[in-house]
């Protein structure tokens, strides 16, 4: 089964390249103009930062945003055929991006089978993100597929090989260094479960803390809102992560479900609002089954293996809240990793 949902999700994935893969931001279709690739301003991006590589032109800009990190992975593999890579990039891309996707479907497996569980390839089918990330450049598929193996080393006690892939990472995302320095710490800690927990949210929270105060970026914050709110009692009070991260927590699962009424506006038919929908739908009913068995999750008898992946999920929400601004597609990256608590024999375990 598992070659068969890999041969389904290639098939899909050719069929969305073709559909939204091309370098449009938007296309008129019947009586509706249908917005395309979500990526495709960051695809010009990194097309861009390529070009600098080439001709030895950095800027200080570019490398504070960190996006010399998935610029040079192209960069290296364009060697692999170059006149291909540039005459034909959304055709190359589309290929590298399909083989992470293959990667990440056969470590989802090799962790399930680790722990005793096994998949419905329904599961892997419907994850949205195989998709959704499969077309121009992108770091999205590049860092998903990094995590997921900073997990399978972690959970086969190759903390060396992890640490080398969460350096990886930190040269595309520079968020992991949180990741790296504290929270994989933590987490390969003989600390007890709650404590991991615990720490992993106090740890967030100081430094959500620390970065209000140190840059002052509540008013870098173009959302207003919660992310204003929590910004400015860190600023005046020093508490707003610690009592109110939760809420931005929160705020990830309800994004997708806002994508109600921004799905049909006028004529426009927005394809972005509809993926963030689904995959909120997948990513709450997986998220759901974690809630209802929380109390055998913490139990005593319960399989550490999986305690370890909830715990590098955890570690990678609180990564997300440290930052000033709610970006959903970010959050994202979990959806692959939330296939593992659709396991069958897993759930039965527990």
């Amino acid at each position: 089964m598992k070659y068969t949902s890999i041969g389904v999700v290639v098939l899909f994935s050719l069929l969305y390249f073709f559909a939204f893969g091309q370098p449009l931001d938007g296309a008129s279709v019947g009586n509706y103009n249908y917005i395309l690739n979500y990526n495709f301003p960051d695809h010009l991006v990194y097309l861009d930062v390529l070009d600098r590589i080439e001709a030895e032109s950095f800027t200080s800009f570019d490398l504070g945003i960190n996006n010399y990190g998935i610029a040079y992975f192209y960069y290296v593999i364009s060697f692999f055929g170059s006149t291909f890579f540039y005459e034909n990039v959304e055709n190359y891309t589309f290929v590298i991006n399909s083989i992470l996707s293959v990667t990440q479907i056969f470590l989802l497996y090799s962790m399930v089978n680790s722990i005793g569980g096994s998949i419905s390839p329904w599961f892997i089918v419907t994850c949205p993100t195989f998709y959704f990330f499969g077309a121009m450049i992108n770091k999205d598929s590049l860092v998903a597929t990094l995590f997921l193996l900073i997990i399978a080393c972690t959970l086969n006690k190759k903390y060396i090989l992890s640490i080398l892939f969460l350096i990886s990472i930190c040269a595309i995302r520079i968020q992991f260094m949180l990741m790296l320095m504290i929270f994989f710490p933590i987490i390969i800690s003989r600390c007890t479960v709650r404590t991991k927990f615990l720490l992993i949210y106090l740890f967030s929270a100081v430094i959500g803390v620390f970065a209000s105060n140190l840059f002052k970026i509540v008013q870098l914050d173009v959302e207003g809102g919660l992310n204003s709110f929590v910004d400015q009692m860190n600023v005046e009070y020093y508490i707003g992560s610690l009592v109110f991260n939760w809420l931005k927590i929160v705020r990830y699962l309800i994004i997708p479900f806002e994508s109600f009424d921004k799905i049909i506006v006028g004529d426009e038919i927005n394809f972005l609002e509809i993926f963030y929908l689904l995959s909120g739908i997948y990513i709450f009913y997986n998220f759901a089954r974690i809630f209802i068995l929380r109390n055998k999750l913490i139990g005593a008898h319960v399989n550490s293996e999986i305690l370890i992946i909830l715990l590098f999920c955890w570690g990678y929400i609180n990564l997300l809240v440290v930052s000033p601004v709610t970006e959903y597609r970010y959050f994202l990256m979990l959806l692959p990793l939330v296939i593992i608590f659709s396991a069958k024999k897993t759930v039965k375990s527990l």
